[in-house]
């Protein structure tokens, strides 16, 4: 079992599978909103849902990012930049919960982004059929020849 710890804040989970069963059987997904406790916690404590001009297919989605930007920039200001982007999720409707490929790389991605200023980016998946949700954090190689490897750690989720 994992020693990373993502607590989860039940009515910022009550949205996502809110959003979740409202799009089901396409993908929707979202970003996460929170801040780091330690080097082993961190709390979410809101979601944003996909966005007005998301696209939702059967098994991807193409989130709104112009909203996801607005909606960030908002959250942090209201919070006097306590509460920060700390990672995406979406839905796997009719599958397993796991990273793809295409996951890890895009988690990746968000970690070498500079304006993301997140070196361990989360990635949630909730699978609507069977209501299982996963979170993993992305882990940078710290060998340069090594950056082609993508390594993720999947986190311990509780509520509060």
């Amino acid at each position: 079992m994992s020693d990373y710890i993502v607590w989860f804040k039940k009515e910022a989970f009550d949205l996502l599978y809110n959003e979740a069963m409202e799009g089901y059987p396409l993908e929707t997904g979202g970003v996460f909103i929170g801040y780091h406790t330690s080097k082993i916690e961190s709390v979410v404590t809101h979601v944003i849902g996909p966005g007005p001009d998301a696209l939702h297919l059967t098994d991807s989605f193409i989130p709104d990012q112009t909203f996801h930007e607005e909606e960030l920039s908002n959250h942090f200001h209201n919070t006097n930049g306590m509460e920060v982007y700390l990672g995406d999720w979406h839905t796997h409707p009719k599958d397993d919960v796991y990273l793809s490929r295409l996951d890890k790389k895009t988690l990746k991605k968000i970690a070498k982004f500079k304006d993301s200023r997140l070196e361990n980016p989360f990635m949630g998946v909730f699978g609507s059929e069977n209501e299982e949700f996963k979170i993993w954090k992305y882990i940078p190689s710290k060998i340069s020849f090594l950056d082609f490897k993508i390594s993720v750690q999947e986190c311990l989720v509780k509520f509060y």
